[in-house]
């Protein structure tokens, strides 16, 4: 008898082939939209300007502009972390200058936030709430880099939790005193024309501690004032 032959191994069915090259594209759609989520601006500026000399001929950008009628912005308020960069680095500037000044600052990035620090008593006699006159072209010197990115900034004061005795009769808290303190900064920024619908003042007194207010040490690092720059 003949013997019967192997059935074959079944093919794919149709539809298979079909969901698998779906799958594909889908996969390549979802990468292509990763890709655009994060925009590099020197690398945009360069496609641009690419883009350009191929449709406008390669004239039209030798003077480094792009054509009349035609603007290129960074898109500061679309891009924080483009805006928060350029800010960050301007922060360790300030924070350099600052330390040459005799002050000692900290930078700290929040993530959606930066805040510059200087201590309170670097920049204010004891009860005082006027900024010592060796400071102010410190101080003038952070709020001219500031001005130039027309951000947002929140100047709060800060204490230690001791109570204000000297100075009681003025000050009877310590919440008073930080928010004196923090507003007399404020005055300033203001008299130098930092944009007056971009400055706010706080006082949180000895509520927002960065150290244990056990050593006179850690308490003189609660007595500060902060410039906060927050990202939308």
């Amino acid at each position: 008898m003949p013997k019967k032959k192997k059935e074959e191994c079944k093919g794919f069915p149709a539809w298979l082939t079909s969901f698998g090259d779906l799958m594909s594209l889908l996969l390549t759609f979802f990468i292509l939209l990763f890709s655009m989520s994060t925009i590099n601006i020197q690398k945009f500026v360069l496609v641009l300007k690419s883009l350009l000399t191929v449709f406008k001929g390669p004239s039209v950008l030798r003077s480094g502009t792009l054509p009349e009628g035609m603007k290129f912005s960074p898109f500061p308020k679309a891009y924080p972390k483009f805006k928060k960069k350029e800010i960050k680095k301007v922060l360790n500037e300030v924070k350099k200058f600052l330390k040459k000044s005799g002050l000692k600052a900290q930078v700290v990035d929040g993530g959606d936030y930066i805040t510059i620090r200087i201590l309170a008593d670097d920049m204010f006699d004891p009860c005082s709430v006027e900024v010592k006159s060796k400071v102010i072209p410190a101080i003038k010197y952070l709020e001219e880099k500031l001005k130039k990115y027309n951000v947002p900034l929140l100047i709060s004061g800060h204490t230690d939790n001791s109570k204000p005795k000297t100075c009681a009769f003025l000050y009877p808290t310590n919440w008073e005193l930080s928010a004196a303190r923090a507003v007399s900064v404020l005055r300033l920024f203001l008299k130098w024309g930092y944009p007056l619908d971009k400055l706010s003042a706080a006082g949180f007194g000895p509520y927002h501690p960065i150290a244990p207010n056990d050593t006179p040490e850690h308490r003189k690092l609660n007595r500060r004032v902060e410039f906060t720059i927050r990202f939308k």
